[in-house]
């Protein structure tokens, strides 16, 4: 199968300062016996961190019948380690052993440490850019081992064109709005987008870990929380999941980057979106543009477009040479 095609790593190579945690949601399973192997792992030396098992109602429609059944496994913070692929891999174990599948309602999200953007609304800007680019590309790699979207996306994880289409407005012109916290107080209030800001406001931080957990600084647990991955259990998938979103973000720190080229796309595609014309298409070389555009490395790239067009056909670096721009 394609999925056994993606080839695992020991790590990303991503930079020291980079930290993400993962929800990964599953049905079927009793959740009480999932948590309770899960804390045997780490009691016992097998994981390195603690994993919280939480219930997730969106799962079953906020059905209590099923409380107990499914739910989420939600990470502590993790750095690009062996020690943390490895309790990837042990926690999907666990769950796998009590029967938990994915089911079409699953999520797979990925949060980020906001530190990498350094509060700096240039970066946020080239971000927004990508995104409204490569949304179609982006949309079918996320939909993880399918080919279409789970139920419920875009209730979950809504397009972030609406508010995206309007970044310039936040750091060119001087009659708009121009720091960072106003930006935040803007762009957090939006909920469940494909792209979520929430986590970047003091007060939704602390709200989330008030009466949980002892956080000693709100500003180290900001992030940005990648919500439009379907829900897995495949540790090469979670592993890519996490590549792509982090690196996506890392080029939008690289100033050498052609982001004249980028804007010029960003542009055209505001004034032609629909993204019910192109979420479903299938475009090689539109997805072989954003590899050349975000990554360095070819195995980043061949993961990548593994995901992207599932399938075990051939993939080898021929079919990323880059055709000149039009």
């Amino acid at each position: 199968m394609w999925q056994d095609l993606i080839k695992y790593r020991g790590n990303l190579k991503l930079i020291e300062n980079v930290s993400f945690g993962l929800e990964i949601e599953f049905v079927n399973a009793n959740r009480s016996y999932v948590d309770d192997e899960v804390k045997s792992l780490y009691d016992t030396g097998k994981i390195s961190k603690p994993w919280e098992l939480v219930n997730e109602e969106t799962l079953y429609d906020g059905d209590q019948i099923f409380s107990t059944r499914g739910g989420e496994a939600v990470s502590d913070i993790f750095h690009d380690t062996k020690s943390t692929w490895n309790d990837l891999d042990k926690v999907c174990c666990a769950i796998k052993k009590y029967n938990g599948k994915i089911s079409q309602k699953c999520g797979g999200h990925v949060h980020i440490g906001a530190n990498i953007l350094e509060d700096n609304l240039k970066y946020y800007s080239r971000l927004a850019k990508l995104y409204v680019v490569y949304e179609d590309v982006l949309l079918r790699f996320n939909y993880g081992e399918l080919d279409y979207p789970r139920d419920n996306l875009y209730k979950h994880a809504e397009s972030n064109f609406s508010i995206f289409r309007h970044i310039d407005l936040f750091y060119k012109n001087d009659k708009q709005i121009r720091s960072f916290d106003e930006f935040v107080k803007a762009y957090s209030i939006f909920k469940n987008m494909a792209i979520s800001f929430r986590r970047l406001d003091k007060n939704f931080v602390l709200s989330k870990y008030n009466g949980h957990k002892e956080i000693k600084n709100w500003y180290d647990y900001r992030t940005l929380e990648f919500r439009s991955g379907m829900g897995t259990l495949n540790k090469s998938i979670w592993q890519n999941y996490v590549n792509v979103d982090t690196k996506m973000m890392l080029c939008c720190l690289d100033d050498n980057k052609d982001w004249d080229y980028i804007d010029r796309l960003f542009y055209d595609t505001v004034g032609n979106y629909d993204l019910e014309e192109f979420s479903d298409k299938y475009n090689l070389s539109r997805a072989i543009s954003f590899c050349n555009f975000v990554f360095d490395e070819d195995i980043d790239k061949l993961n990548f477009l593994r995901q992207y067009i599932k399938s075990d056909a051939k993939l080898d670096k021929n079919v990323l040479v880059r055709k000149k721009k039009s």
